[in-house]
């Protein structure tokens, strides 16, 4: 059974994905980044947060994340995979990743979007249980111009150390259930 990586640019569907995929399949752990992320935020001294928030863009802390699956793995015994799903690794640093081999990659993106149609697909995708449902229009827009950043660096990236790119900006449905097929197909499920 191989890991399986969801990664990408924000609101793009990695959470959704995930979940398709551990509902399909219950012989994996689902791990969100986010989650490593919000674990040490809340544990941190508030002088150290700021200095965090930059230090988890860092190729130590992408390594510390792909450690920490190594380390699930190994603990599953091969019974159980892990579904890792986050924004914080970057194609860059997994193309160094020595467990490859046994990995399904695969990168969500919004495409050739511009900052204004990232926008708009945030809001129509947005549901209640969404941290970015909650936020004014002002708040959403000062990530919306990280999440154009990031994507535009994932669609150099996923070619230049060729990974598997999904654009979700259309038809996300669709594509989700593309994507979920290609993992089967992959992991020969």
């Amino acid at each position: 059974m191989k890991n399986i990586f969801i990664l990408g640019a924000g609101r793009v569907g990695k959470s959704t994905l995930s979940r398709m995929i551990r509902d399909k399949f219950d012989n994996y752990d689902l791990i969100h980044t986010d989650s490593i992320r919000n674990g040490i935020l809340f544990n941190l001294n508030e002088k150290y947060v700021d200095y965090f928030m930059d230090y988890q863009t860092n190729e130590f802390f992408q390594k510390v994340l792909l450690d920490f699956v190594d380390s699930q793995t190994r603990q599953g015994l091969n019974r159980y995979g892990v579904i890792l799903e986050g924004a914080q690794i970057l194609p860059s640093v997994l193309s160094k990743y020595k467990n490859l081999n046994n990995t399904i990659v695969v990168y969500l993106g919004h495409g050739n979007l511009t900052e204004k149609d990232i926008f708009k697909l945030v809001r129509q995708h947005d549901k209640e249980k969404d941290w970015s449902y909650h936020k004014t229009d002002e708040e959403l827009s000062s990530y919306i111009k990280e999440f154009y950043e990031k994507n535009k660096l994932l669609l150099s990236e996923c070619q230049k150390y060729g990974f598997k790119y999904f654009d979700t900006s259309k038809n996300r449905e669709q594509v989700l259930n593309d994507i979920l097929k290609y993992i089967c197909e992959e992991n020969k499920i």
